[in-house]
């Protein structure tokens, strides 16, 4: 292990003390190898006599055990641990003090690898293998949603990098060690813990933390993102053999994107890791609960906020989340499907196929219209029905709404494959078409009182509209969208909760 790779701690000013627990000894364990070993403390194996299993042991340096402040902190890593609470974390048994006067705890024994270690492995081939990437990027985004729980339990880690993501023989996933985290204080949006000191990896801490200043969630993002950088490109942007440097480059380098590096790792996935890795926090996302949301957005094939699709990537993106309809769409259009990924191929007659593609598209555009007819018809007559009645009319309803659903997919995936097929010269019809569907998008999801999915709806619609504007808003739609998203913006409240990304969008 190089020095760029350990964790550092240099604290100015000195610890606040706090008197450590009078616990008596344990002689339920017998401690045996060491497993591994950090600054602070030791990891040790163990068998637990009382039920008769192995577990591993943290336990503090004994030189260490008559310091209140770093018994404090090793104290205090207990009991984060223990409330945390989530399948990314490793469970905590048990909490003492040792006959030898070293505080521990007892915590499940986690065999597998670190990720660290799967990174190093890999050749040069595996890091260009899409394949590698998305099992990796698997890891990756369960490792945002620990991180994603500690968050909203008002915690920062503050030394996420891959020696400290474990995936065991069963491919569980785990991020340990969080002997440098710190409870959250303040009013809920600016959490922020005081600064004064240097605590993490050199080479995978945040900029605030390279400056000694506070940090909150967003500094485990810039973490994350290095992970992320390394994951894509095989290389950790900030590394060097010297400390002093790596937080130099932290503090002052802002790394090529990775799709430069690599180019398997795709716009998106580049995109969302530089944003991850913004040196302003306030240009990050806010937390690992916006990370991993993004991340599970690229895994499903929706837009991520962080590079707003082209009009080919839109429809691509349809084709994979729904293969049965993209089929018949690829019938019309000529569109094969290689791997996944749709690959325009010449034909004899495009003007016939585009006819063909925009005849399927009509029928399909009424067969929505029948089922909303429906719809009207059957709340209509719910409404009108006695009480004891409308348990099966309900019902009917449902089913109703749940068939319009997979209309309004095809219609809407239908369309966009045909402007990604004819993206050099779009038919205007259709992106009137589109236009459209837009709006009706954004009114359904305020219908449905997912202001969060309307905005998105908007914002995504907005940023199209001022790059290349592939659906030909005009300036009176762009300024009705923008006084709809102020509107929307002004219903959304502190206290609500994350939604879902809107589909097929």
């Amino acid at each position: 292990m190089s020095l760029d790779d350990e964790t550092i701690e240099a604290v100015a000013g000195g610890e606040r003390s706090r008197p450590g627990r009078p616990d008596h000894a344990i002689p339920r364990y017998k401690l045996g190898e060491t497993l591994g070993s950090g600054g602070m403390a030791t990891v040790v194996l163990a068998r637990d006599r009382q039920l008769g299993r192995d577990v591993a042991i943290k336990r503090m340096r004994p030189e260490l055990a008559g310091d209140p402040g770093a018994r404090r902190r090793f104290e205090e890593e207990a009991l984060i641990l223990a409330g945390l609470e989530h399948p990314g974390t490793v469970p905590v048994h048990d909490a003492g003090t040792l006959e030898t006067g070293e505080p521990f705890y007892a915590m499940k024994r986690v065999q597998g690898r670190t990720l660290r270690d799967l990174l190093s492995g890999r050749q040069p081939e595996d890091i260009r293998s899409r394949q590698s990437i998305t099992h990796l990027v698997d890891v990756f985004e369960r490792v945002c949603q620990t991180l994603a729980a500690a968050h909203r339990q008002g915690l920062v880690h503050r030394d996420v990098k891959p020696a400290n993501i474990m995936v065991d023989e069963m491919g569980s996933v785990y991020l340990v060690d969080w002997g440098l985290a710190v409870r959250l204080e303040g009013d809920g949006r600016s959490r922020e813990h005081p600064g004064g000191s240097i605590a993490g990896t050199p080479a995978y801490m945040s900029p605030e933390q390279a400056r000694a200043a506070p940090t909150n969630p967003a500094s485990d993002v810039f973490s994350l993102g290095t992970v992320l950088y390394e994951i894509l490109t095989g290389a950790n942007p900030f590394s060097s053999s010297d400390v002093l440097e790596s937080m130099r480059r932290v503090r002052e380098e802002t790394p090529v994107p990775p799709v430069a590096r690599n180019p398997v790792a795709g716009r998106s996935l580049s995109a969302v890791c530089m944003k991850a890795l913004a040196r302003d926090p306030a240009l990050r996302y806010g937390s690992a609960v916006e990370l991993a949301e993004e991340i599970r957005r690229y895994r499903e094939f929706r837009p991520v906020d962080a590079a707003p699709p082209t009009l080919l990537e839109r429809a691509v993106n349809w084709m994979r989340r729904h293969p049965a309809v993209a089929s018949a769409a690829a019938a019309a259009l000529g569109v094969g499907l290689l791997g996944g990924v749709g690959v325009a191929v010449r034909i004899a007659s495009r003007h016939s196929l585009h006819v063909m593609a925009s005849e399927r598209l009509d029928a399909a555009d009424a067969s929505l219209a029948r089922v909303d007819a429906e719809i009207a018809r059957a709340t209509a007559a719910r409404e009108a029905a006695p009480p004891d009645g409308r348990a099966r009319l309900s019902l009917e309803l449902d089913e109703l709404r749940a068939l319009r659903a997979e209309e309004y997919e095809t219609v809407h995936g239908l369309a966009y494959a045909i402007l990604g097929f004819g993206a050099s010269s779009p038919d205007q019809v259709i992106q009137a078409r589109v236009r459209r569907y837009q709006v009706e998008g954004v009114e359904r999801y305020l219908a449905a009182g997912q202001e969060l999915a309307a905005a998105a709806s908007l914002r995504r619609a907005l940023r199209a509209a001022a790059t290349t504007n592939s659906l030909g808003f005009s300036k009176v739609e762009i300024a009705a969208m923008e006084a709809k998203l102020i509107q929307v913006e002004a219903r959304l409240t502190p206290s609500r909760g994350p939604e879902s990304e809107p589909p097929g969008h």
